[in-house]
């Protein structure tokens, strides 16, 4: 879900989360790790009874398009011819790992990241994301077994980014050897029960021939909203329980006196 880019951040750290630098895969990108200050792993919502956590943390690389998204992009694209190959081999850097809120019963997660490319992989120009969106809370009209995002789509492209954000300085913003991504998605904990799950699987893939696009390798990265207070029907139901079963006790232990006195 595209927002406007370089948002303000409404956090605060509830810990320091230590990353160990970065991580390169075989036949794959080289993933590196935000620093101590542009990484939020955990915090409240403003009403202090939510909570927004990133899910995964660290990142997980993913070495190709999953299942979920093959189908999806068929889907969404059935006209287009989807390949799928090896991984690429630059260095994607994670600028900022967020978890975020907005007020009350709102949580999200932002990312910002930074391809640059390796001698072998394509040009930086006919480079692109594809980012694939499962959630309990779809938008659009999306399914929530996995959709191309956005949705609704803003051109009739499979990319995250149209063709004028590639070269505008606050979204895709290319460079000779660099590729940017922003994200900040984000729900309101509506729900019953009061939960938000959010994943992105974000793939580069490459597109030099209309109508033909080559997925390579990527990341999933997410977030997840829980109320941390049970509803008072549930406090209910736990006082309830509890009495029942002190109830329970007190009666089985005055049987078992009876049973000694008797």
């Amino acid at each position: 879900m595209k927002q406007s880019c370089r948002l303000p951040i409404y956090a605060m750290f509830i810990g320091i989360f230590t990353f160990l630098g970065s991580a390169p895969h075989a036949f794959g990108i080289t993933i590196t790790v935000p620093a101590v200050a542009n990484h939020v792993h955990q915090l409240p919502a403003t009403d202090a009874d939510d909570m927004v956590s990133l899910n995964p943390d660290p990142i997980t690389y993913l070495k190709g398009a999953t299942a979920a998204m093959k189908v999806a992009l068929a889907a969404d694209f059935p006209t287009w011819i989807f390949r799928y190959n090896a991984g690429l081999k630059g260095t994607l850097n994670l600028d900022r790992y967020k978890a975020t809120t907005e007020g009350d019963d709102n949580g999200g997660g932002l990312i910002e990241a930074t391809y640059t490319r390796a001698a072998t992989d394509p040009a930086i120009a006919d480079l692109h994301w594809i980012q694939m969106v499962v959630t309990n809370q779809p938008l659009g009209g999306g399914p929530n077994t996995g959709y191309i995002d956005p949705r609704p789509n803003d051109d009739t492209l499979p990319f995250y980014w149209t063709l004028a954000e590639d070269n505008d300085i606050n979204s895709g913003n290319k460079t000779a050897a660099t590729y940017s991504f922003f994200d900040n998605s984000m729900r309101n904990d509506l729900t019953d029960p009061d939960l938000v799950i959010w994943r992105g699987d974000l793939m580069l893939a490459s597109w030099d021939d209309p109508g033909i696009v080559t997925v390579y390798d990527g990341i999933q990265w997410g977030w997840d909203l829980v109320d941390t207070v049970p509803e008072p029907s549930s406090l209910l139901l736990l006082l309830i329980g509890g009495f029942c079963v002190g109830i329970e006790r007190a009666v089985s232990k005055k049987r078992q006196q009876n049973s000694i006195t008797n």
